[in-house]
């Protein structure tokens, strides 16, 4: 069985908030890329900061976007090169930390990256880019096999697609997941939609929910996905923040009724 996913898009009302203790001692800021800049989908965008530390020594300096981890260096210059950038709408913050406990959150540095509209944060629109940030989980210990890759030429117009090929479903629906971060605000509202087919009619469900144990749903969804459709919007509120959330599309063997 395989399942393609073309087109998974995200939008929340605005951008999340940066994050850190300030200190007298500590000073950084994102010196590149400039605020507001506008990139072209897939584009490498190098980031900078400057950083200092009165009277002490720079541990590490790391970059976010969105809240979530980019990469981080300990040694000057603070640069790093962020690779075929997928299109979307990201707050870039750097985060300074010395050699005791003091750290500092330079102001967030918003840039759009394809065809977005300002004020949509987009997590993930197409695959064009590169595989990341999705990544495919299959539970061996209940049996799960599966394997995913991009087709570059899918047959949406402008969209690669990513095909997973499930061997093996496993024994629960989610022992085999497509999945990736997805950091929720309490009180915004998200719409997700995404475009999919699959060899043969199968149930999916996807949920938006906690990274840790209980693995408490935010957000339910569910789709009957045959034929080459776009299902959605799903519309939601979150009553919740959860900056650590993923959403998972759970193509395993059981079906709707596993995550209920």
């Amino acid at each position: 069985m395989k399942v393609r996913f073309y087109t998974v898009k995200f939008f929340v009302c605005c951008a999340l908030a940066s994050f850190g203790l300030h200190a007298q001692t500590l000073n950084v800021q994102v010196t590149a890329p400039a605020a507001g800049m506008h990139f072209a989908e897939c584009s490498d965008i190098l980031l900078s900061a400057d950083a200092s530390v009165e009277g002490g020594e720079i541990k590490s300096v790391t970059f976010y976007r969105n809240g979530l981890l980019l990469y981080p260096d300990s040694k000057a210059p603070f640069e790093f090169n962020w690779k075929n950038v997928p299109p979307g709408y990201y707050s870039i913050t750097a985060v300074l930390k010395d050699k005791t406990t003091l750290l500092d959150t330079s102001a967030a540095v918003p840039v759009i990256v394809g065809d977005i509209v300002s004020g949509d944060v987009l997590a993930n629109g197409k695959f064009n880019c590169r595989t990341w940030p999705w990544v495919l989980n299959a539970d061996a210990s209940y049996g799960a096999k599966a394997t995913w890759m991009i087709e570059p030429d899918a047959w949406i117009a402008d969209s690669a697609a990513a095909i997973v090929t499930v061997e093996n479903g496993g024994v629960n629906d989610w022992d085999v997941q497509l999945q990736q971060p997805f950091p929720v605000d309490s009180g915004h509202t998200y719409t997700v939609y995404f475009t999919a087919m699959c060899t043969e009619t199968k149930d999916i469900n996807f949920a938006i929910q906690q990274n840790v144990s209980p693995w408490t749903p935010y957000y339910l969804g569910y789709a009957t996905v045959g034929e080459l459709g776009t299902f959605g919007p799903y519309e939601f509120i979150c009553t919740l923040t959860d900056h650590d959330a993923w959403i998972r599309f759970n193509i395993g063997n059981s079906g709707e009724a596993g995550l209920i």
